[in-house]
C-alpha cells in the first residue's frame, strides 16, 4: 500500500499504466527501501524499466554493468551520498558519465537545488515528489 501522501499527485495530463516511459531504463539509488519500492512501482505504471540499489556503491557496480537512460539518485545517503555518486558518475570516461540524473532530497535548503546542479545532476525534486513531476522530468531528460 502507497503512503497516503503519494495517492491522488498523478492528476494533469498523465493516466495511470500509460506508456509514456516505455522501454525508458531507470537506475534509482536511495537507502529508503520504501523510497525505492515507490519509484519502481510508479515508473513502471507508466513503463519504465526500473533497477534499484540501496547504495552509491550497488549503484556505481550496476552502472558499469550496463547502461541506464537515466538516474535518479537520493542525496542524503549514509557513507556516500548522491554527491558523491554523481561526481563518480561524471568523472567515467565512457558515455556513462554523461547519464541524465535527477537527485531526491527531503531537504528544504534552498541553496540545495544549485548545489545539486553545481555536482552534476539536471535537476533536484523534493521529497514527496509529484508524480506528474518526476514522469515528465524523466521523459525530458531522456529525449
Amino acid at each position: 500500500m502507497m503512503p497516503t501522501y503519494f495517492l491522488g499527485m498523478a492528476g494533469g495530463f498523465l493516466s495511470r499504466r500509460s506508456s509514456t516511459l516505455k522501454g525508458i531504463r531507470v537506475l534509482a539509488v536511495d537507502d529508503d527501501p520504501d523510497t525505492l519500492y515507490l519509484l519502481e512501482f510508479l515508473l513502471s505504471d507508466y513503463g519504465a524499466e526500473v533497477v534499484t540499489v540501496t547504495s552509491a556503491g550497488e549503484a556505481l557496480k550496476k552502472l558499469l554493468q550496463s547502461k541506464p537512460d537515466i538516474l535518479i539518485i537520493d542525496i542524503a545517503m549514509p557513507e556516500k551520498d548522491g554527491y558523491w555518486l554523481i561526481r563518480e558518475i561524471r568523472n567515467l570516461k565512457s558515455d556513462k558519465g554523461e547519464t541524465p540524473a535527477i537527485a531526491l532530497t527531503a531537504s528544504g535548503f534552498e541553496t540545495e537545488s544549485a548545489q545539486a546542479i553545481k555536482a552534476g545532476f539536471e535537476i533536484l525534486l523534493h521529497k514527496p515528489f509529484d508524480l506528474t513531476d518526476l514522469v515528465m522530468t524523466v521523459a525530458q531528460l531522456v529525449k
